[in-house]
């Protein structure tokens, strides 16, 4: 993709479940969202029906990065289904079923309890019209579908952070030790590239997501990622340029999902 602006976006909530596309019965939550997930999210703001914008989301034409704001934490509660083989047992007849349901909360601390869960995304379109209407919709809170947290019930607010033109954008030169603030592919790691803090304050994930999909919602595409689990950065040297920008007086490096 040519050199495009980057629109900053704070997407957070109470509650996440971001379910993993291989688990079973028990529903198993990724820590951040997938790059699917904000695609789903991006185009609800917009007014998408389902399925209908996944050309759009190409990853030729659309990138993102994703940064945990706070340290997460994870709890798994168990839900009521209703038990239903058909449509017959819709009424309720057979009772519930219980399904353990792993929730994605927040692991800071403030005087009246847990701080809310954020994420900061990094996105940037072909389309410019597409990022300005993104833009407006994240500044006045006019939002076609409300962004939620993977499922219903977890509602979450989506803000407008900074607007970050290609003329302030760089790119980090191959082979240098990187300070990485988003989550990174896995892929994109040099070999033995990947620095551990002896002291084991760091404490890296992997996580295999979707990246994209096919029309009929198949999955196209997966990917490893890496990421900290307490909100710091990925520190190595990898094999991809790293994207640099300033936001508020910060330096910000981030990896394309």
């Amino acid at each position: 993709m040519q050199a495009q602006p980057i629109l900053v976006l704070k997407w957070w909530g109470t509650m996440a479940h971001f379910r993993k596309f291989y688990t079973n019965s028990s529903s198993l939550s990724y820590a951040f969202p997938p790059r699917t997930v904000i695609m789903g999210m991006l185009a609800g703001m917009v007014g998408y029906e389902r399925d209908t914008y996944y050309n759009c989301f190409d990853p030729k034409e659309f990138q993102c990065a994703v940064e945990l704001v706070t340290p997460i934490r994870k709890i798994t509660q168990t839900v009521n289904y209703i038990f239903a083989k058909s449509s017959n047992d819709l009424n309720r007849s057979k009772g519930p079923t219980q399904i353990p349901l792993e929730i994605v909360l927040s692991r800071t601390l403030k005087a009246c309890g847990y701080s809310r869960i954020c994420y900061r995304l990094f996105v940037r379109h072909r389309d410019l019209d597409m990022m300005h209407e993104w833009r407006h919709r994240a500044q006045t809170s006019s939002f076609f579908y409300p962004p939620v947290f993977g499922l219903s019930e977890f509602g979450s607010q989506v803000e407008y952070e900074a607007w970050i033109d290609e003329t302030k954008i760089g790119k980090l030169p191959l082979g240098t030790r990187v300070e990485l603030d988003s989550v990174c592919p896995m892929p994109s790691i040099e070999p033995k590239g990947l620095e551990f803090d002896l002291s084991g304050t760091r404490q890296y994930i992997k996580e295999r997501m979707p990246r994209h999909f096919f029309e009929d919602r198949r999955v196209r595409e997966t990917e490893q990622y890496i990421f900290e689990q307490n909100g710091k950065a990925v520190v190595g040297t990898f094999r991809i340029p790293v994207t640099s920008i300033e936001l508020d007086g910060i330096k910000k490096n981030i990896m394309w999902m």
